[in-house]
C-alpha cells in the first residue's frame, strides 16, 4: 500500500486492510495496524509525504473473487475517516479483488 497525506495528519490513525470474502463479509484475512514503514505515527507525516506499507496476505484454499478494502480509522474511537474518490464506498476504498481459480 502507498499512502500520502495531503496535510499533516491530526491523529495518530490506524489502518485496515481487509479481504473480504466472496459475499463481502468480512473477513477471509485482514491487518489493522498503525503504520510501520518508518517506525513512526501519522501525525509526524509531512504534507505530501509517500510512505508505502507492505503486507503478506494469506489466501484462503476456496475458490471465488475476494475483494480488497482499504481505509483508515482512530483507534481510541473506532471512528473511519471519509474517503473521497471514484472508488471510495463512503469511509473505505475497494481494491481489484484477488481471484483464486
Amino acid at each position: 500500500m502507498v499512502w500520502q497525506g495531503v496535510a499533516r495528519p491530526s491523529a495518530d490513525y490506524t489502518f485496515f486492510v481487509h479481504l473480504l470474502n466472496p459475499d463481502g463479509t468480512c473477513c477471509a484475512w485482514q491487518v489493522d495496524a498503525m503504520p510501520r514503514a518508518n517506525s513512526y505515527p501519522t501525525t509526524l507525516w509531512l504534507p505530501d509525504e509517500v510512505v508505502v506499507e507492505t503486507y503478506t496476505i494469506t489466501l484462503p484454499d476456496v475458490q471465488g473473487a475476494y475483494p480488497l478494502e482499504v481505509g483508515v480509522y482512530v483507534a481510541e474511537n473506532g471512528v473511519r475517516l471519509a474517503v473521497v474518490g471514484q472508488d471510495s464506498q463512503g469511509d473505505f476504498v475497494y481494491l481489484r479483488p484477488i481471484v483464486i481459480e
